[in-house]
Formats: structure tokens, sequence, C-alpha cells
């Protein structure tokens, strides 16, 4: 199944238009977690807040399956 991982910001949205070809859900949500750890390393290099920011798992009619926030994986 194809899975597409926005990132959200309040109410700005970064589309993910290729998505990924992965086995199931759980496969998708750790390249999920994998893709908000870097991100929130970015983040934090560059001195910015990752409060409110999320990545969106979605199916290829764009329904939301599940959100990880970056905020999570620095627990």
């Amino acid at each position: 199944m194809r899975f597409f991982f926005n990132i959200r910001d309040g109410d700005t949205l970064i589309r993910d238009d290729e998505g990924l070809m992965l086995p199931d859900i759980e496969t998708a949500r750790e390249e999920a977690r994998s893709s908000a750890q870097e991100l929130a390393v970015e983040e934090f290099k560059a001195t910015r807040h990752v409060d409110g920011r999320v990545i969106e798992i979605t199916d290829p009619q764009g329904r939301v399956i599940e959100t990880v926030p970056l905020k999570s994986i620095l627990h």
C-alpha cells in the first residue's frame, strides 16, 4: 500500500506528493517516527521549536491514518 507522510504545523501543511510503497501500517509508523526524529534534530540545530508539528500518515485518498508528533520522539 502507498502511504504519504505530510508535515503539519498548525494550519500549514507540507504535502508528500510521492509517498512510499510499504507493506503495512506498522512499517509506515516506523518510517514516520524515523522521519520525525530526523526533522526534530534539524529543527533543534536551527534552534526552532517542534511543538505542534506532526507527521500525518495518510492513505492515497488523503485520509489521515495516524499522526506522529515530533515532540513525541523526544520522550
